[in-house]
């Protein structure tokens, strides 16, 4: 089964006004010729009329002896003209009844056949009757047909043509208000950035469009703002009591008369309660930057933040025997964004690398340049990501190996971040063999 393409609604509409009239050009196409044939011949027909209509009127006022000896009965009178187009014979007629008939046939005019467009008739002048025949030149009508269907011809191509051309500007003039729109839809990243200006359209659907769009935009802007409260409320409500709750545990354990199993059980839950803090204040971080509460306003030198990010790692790399090593060809790159943000993307990767790189493996970082772009690289060689669950790395909570400790936030928090800076992130990635996220500046 064919699969037809999916368009654009103003290219829909062009398409469908082009077949519609390559349509009616064929059909004029297949059409006209007879049309034109058939007028063409009722053309000569009625010119041929006339033509006898002048003999009569001369027979009348000339005689019949102008033409013919009206006592010879076997002479005849013939003409016709240079070009052999016309002619004109009259003779004695042996039929008495009177007629007019059209016919095509053959006319020997000085030992050249032709064929011709004959008007016959009969008439009775002065006691006798005469056969006169008016002949036209078929050639010449069939030049004159030609003539006539490739003037129209030409006209249908330029009407087609032009109209079409019009239809693609009207088209484009219509549906200006509602690319704008789209464009619009397009350009909002934010609900709380949403631009209510009205645009200008003579068209009511779009009018209507336009309110419906800007109602429900008001409709997600009041959600979208109680929803940013609610998280922040609850983060903060959240963290409140376990800060407390941290207090009284490293007071508990001050205590000297506790046993070692009891302060191992307040270690343990002290853990849990970091490990929540971590949970609470990344969902706190993904809503700020769902919210676009970050500047983006400092020249930030990513050779700085990639030096910053491996020293602060490097214990926690050796401790399991990993190589995290640095290679940089760029000197210095500058680029506008915000440096805590870009730190964080950058020690989530490297924090969610070596937790999936094994004991003696390796972690390289590379700042880089290639087909005109800058690169931002972390490479592992760890247990790698299969196929069919890359599309999936960047979600919340999203975890693939259970075994490992983490939540499934740092990827979410790195493609966040990544978005906000309109960096593209690119992942490759080979199973037992290691992976790479690589971010283009």
């Amino acid at each position: 089964m064919v699969k037809i393409p999916k368009l654009q609604f103003r290219n829909q509409m062009l398409l469908i006004n082009t077949l519609s009239k390559v349509f009616i050009f064929v059909a004029l196409v297949l059409v006209l010729p007879g049309i034109v044939s058939k007028t063409s011949r009722n053309n000569t027909d009625t010119q041929l009329l006339n033509k006898i209509d002048d003999v009569y009127f001369m027979i009348d006022s000339l005689g019949i002896d102008e033409f013919i000896d009206s006592e010879n009965a076997e002479e005849a009178f013939g003409s016709y003209n240079i070009f052999k187009e016309e002619y004109l014979s009259i003779e004695p007629a042996s039929d008495t009844v009177l007629y007019e008939r059209f016919e095509n046939s053959l006319r020997v005019i000085e030992d050249e056949v032709q064929e011709f467009r004959v008007l016959t008739a009969t008439i009775h002048f002065e006691n006798n009757f005469y056969l006169i025949e008016i002949g036209k030149s078929l050639s010449e009508i069939t030049r004159i047909e030609e003539y006539l269907q490739r003037f129209i011809f030409i006209f249908l191509f330029i009407v087609l043509a032009v109209s079409t051309l019009s239809d693609v500007a009207f088209t484009q003039l219509l549906l200006r208000p509602f690319n704008r729109i789209v464009a619009k839809l397009k350009s909002t990243n934010n609900p709380i950035t949403f631009d209510f200006e009205k645009i200008e359209t003579v068209t009511a659907d779009f009018e209507y469009l336009q309110e419906s769009l800007h109602h429900l935009m008001q409709r997600t802007q009041v959600l979208f703002n109680n929803e940013r409260e609610y998280i922040g409320n609850v983060s903060h409500e959240l963290l409140t009591p376990i800060s407390i709750l941290q207090s009284k545990f490293d007071n508990m354990l001050q205590n000297t008369e506790i046993s070692d199993q009891f302060a191992e059980q307040i270690i343990e839950t002290k853990l849990t309660l970091g490990r929540l803090t971590g949970v609470v204040k990344s969902l706190l971080l993904l809503s700020r930057l769902e919210n676009e509460e970050f500047l983006l306003n400092e020249s930030v030198d990513l050779n700085e933040i990639i030096t910053a990010t491996a020293e602060q790692l490097t214990d926690r790399a050796e401790m399991k025997n990993i190589v995290l090593s640095v290679e940089n060809s760029l000197p210095t790159l500058q680029i506008r964004g915000n440096a805590i943000l870009l730190q964080t993307l950058l020690f989530n990767l490297i924090t969610n690398a070596l937790k999936f790189t094994p004991n003696g493996g390796s972690i390289e970082i590379r700042l880089f340049h290639k087909n005109n772009a800058n690169f931002l690289s972390v490479t592992d060689s760890g247990s790698g990501i299969p196929p069919e669950q890359i599309p999936h790395i960047f979600e919340r909570f999203r975890k693939f190996d259970p075994k490992k400790s983490g939540y499934g936030l740092g990827l979410a928090i790195v493609k966040k971040i990544a978005d906000y800076h309109k960096v593209e992130i690119i992942v490759q990635s080979e199973v037992n063999k290691g992976t790479t996220f690589m971010l283009k500046i």
